[in-house]
């Protein structure tokens, strides 16, 4: 916690809490010479911190599925092949993954990106190719079957916190076993360490495994307060920044389709303004005088020829219609 007017940051070892909150409320909470906390305030510092963390931990657990599939985008990730119903609803109908499937797949109705691309040559090649797949594509396709179950571990053992900080002892000498806090708090960070190294694959394109938190068993109810604030921290952090990436992707795919927009556009009004040229181009043309630089006898010579046609026509249509004509010396010529 950072200081500031109204706030104090508290120590989290027990001893020098209560020393520090003494000082705070000004009354002593620990007799001077105390050397050690008393057991019960250890028990109770150690579940409000973990408590606090398994409560952020459902938070962005709910959060990871959204974050993923900004990943499914931007790997073109096949949401029918990798997130379909009947991976899932049926061939693997566990709760989790059936739910983390489903968001996905309503999500990614009607991507642009997450369909199906096409292969290149033959089935060797393919197979080649599908080897070399990162580390971080994998992880991507994978997401609902390691969301699911983490999902499901975080929520079931809050519950469980939940009720085991609203347990009572039975009588002043008789302390509560810390067992099943620390099931439940192990638990708990097993499910987080999950979500952290699932984003911390889609977050990178490399295919090391450089950093991977791993989870380990501790038996001791503080230390496992301790190791799960920090871990969840760590989460947070790594989720904030695979949507940062996410949310990069998809404005850089909206600057480019609109550039393309705009350069269709462009094209297609310097087409009109070509055709428009063109037409006008071609009137201009027509308008203009056909015996321009021709002589007295060129012009002649094309206007008789003109004449023969028409009286060509005329004849063959006067024939097949039936009527009269006009002869060249002026008679009336009786057509059949």
């Amino acid at each position: 916690m950072k200081e500031s007017n109204n706030t104090k940051a508290l120590p989290s070892d027990p001893l020098s809490y209560a020393q520090t909150l003494s000082t705070i409320i000004s009354t002593p909470l620990l007799p001077p010479s105390a050397t050690t906390a008393p057991s019960y305030l250890k028990r109770a510092l150690s579940l409000s911190i973990g408590a606090l963390s398994a409560s952020a931990a459902r938070s962005y657990s709910k959060a990871a599925d959204a974050i993923a599939i900004l990943s499914a985008e931007r790997f073109s990730v096949d949401v029918n092949e990798w997130y379909g119903e009947a991976k899932f609803d049926i061939m693997r109908p566990h709760r989790g993954c059936m739910d983390s499937a489903s968001k996905i797949r309503t999500a990614l109705q009607g991507s642009k990106f997450a369909i199906s691309q096409p292969k290149k040559g033959n089935a060797a090649a393919a197979a080649s190719s599908e080897e070399e797949v990162s580390e971080a594509v994998k992880a991507t396709r994978m997401v609902p079957q390691y969301h699911g179950p983490s999902k499901d571990m975080i929520h079931s053992n809050c519950a469980t916190l939940e009720l085991e900080m609203n347990c009572s002892e039975w009588n002043d000498g008789v302390e509560l076993d810390d067992t099943i806090a620390c099931l439940a708090l192990q638990s708990i960070l097993n499910g987080a360490v999950s979500l952290l190294d699932g984003s911390k694959s889609r977050s990178s394109t490399s295919s090391g495994e450089e950093g991977e938190v791993q989870s380990t068993v501790v038996s001791d109810l503080f230390s496992l307060s301790q190791l799960l604030s920090t871990t969840v921290s760590e989460l947070k952090v790594v989720l904030e920044e695979e949507a940062k990436v996410g949310l990069n992707f998809i404005t850089a795919e909206i600057e480019k389709e609109t550039i393309e927009a705009k350069k269709k556009e462009e094209e297609k009004r310097k087409r009109a303004e070509a055709h428009a040229a063109k037409a006008g181009g071609g009137d201009a043309k027509a308008d203009k005088d056909e015996f321009a630089g021709k002589s007295e006898a060129q012009i002649a010579k094309i206007l008789k020829k003109r004449a023969e046609k028409e009286a060509k026509a005329a004849a063959k249509k006067a024939k097949k219609g039936g009527g009269t004509t006009a002869g060249a010396a002026g008679e009336v010529i009786i057509t059949a």
